[in-house]
């Protein structure tokens, strides 16, 4: 739960991080990088597994998690997100796919969104 002082639009303002970023913490959508003004409460739930040995691949790791998002201060739903992580290592090379999918509440708290990520390192 992160709080806001509960005067949007009155120079109200949440609970800031200049230099950081909520994208680990608050869905990976990143459409709470900044505190609403009347604060934020994120109720969620994380899964994940690795496997070893599957098929040719040294590893295989799946992450899924749920967030619910509703304002602090007042009676106000902020809408959901899903995120879905796929990770897998071949030797030298690691691979991930990453999916967010929110869908805004109401009243609207943003636009829904749907974000797709794909990653590969090279490790020696």
């Amino acid at each position: 739960m992160l709080e806001g002082n509960g005067l949007a639009g009155l120079a109200g303002k949440g609970f800031t991080t200049p230099l950081a970023t909520l994208h680990k913490f608050q869905g990976w959508a990143d459409k709470f990088l900044t505190t609403p003004a009347n604060g934020i409460e994120d109720v969620y739930a994380t899964g994940a597994v690795t496997l070893k040995g599957v098929g040719s691949l040294d590893t295989l790791g799946l992450v899924l998690s749920y967030h619910d998002y509703n304002a602090q201060q007042i009676t106000a739903d902020y809408g959901h997100e899903w995120n879905v992580s796929l990770a897998a290592k071949y030797k030298r090379m690691n691979f991930m796919l990453k999916f967010a999918d929110y869908e805004q509440g109401l009243p609207s708290a943003g636009r829904s969104t749907e974000k797709v990520w794909g990653q590969i390192e090279f490790v020696w």
